[in-house]
């Protein structure tokens, strides 16, 4: 799923819709969710030596790692735990990668979810 829209907000709303459903359809099997982030703001989600990932992981309770590069320019981030861990750490990774874009990053229209 794609969500093309420059507002934090309608991403937000998206990415807790699209996790509410497949945890309904597929509550057993729900367990992990994976986020194609552009290589250029990368670094702001992992943060210096790792700092924000780590402060994802304490917050959240998820477990988050990354795969090797989706296609050219891009990673996977991969969120694991319950809907719940998930959801809260999605929201985490959104608002990185829009602050990327408001402190002057390139604008990113939509990001990927798996």
């Amino acid at each position: 799923v794609t969500v093309m829209s420059p507002s934090l907000a309608a991403l937000d709303a998206a990415q807790q819709l699209l996790l509410l459903r497949l945890a309904q359809n597929y509550p057993e099997r729900f367990t992990e969710v994976g986020v194609v982030v552009p290589d250029e703001v990368m670094g702001r989600v992992i943060g210096k030596a790792g700092k924000r990932i780590a402060t994802i992981r304490e917050r959240c309770q998820a477990e988050v790692t990354q795969r090797e590069a989706v296609q050219n320019g891009e990673r996977l981030l991969v969120l694991k735990g319950s809907v719940v861990e998930m959801t809260h750490a999605m929201q985490q990774v959104i608002a990185y990668l829009f602050e990327e874009a408001k402190d002057g990053g390139q604008q990113r229209e939509g990001v990927g979810l798996q």
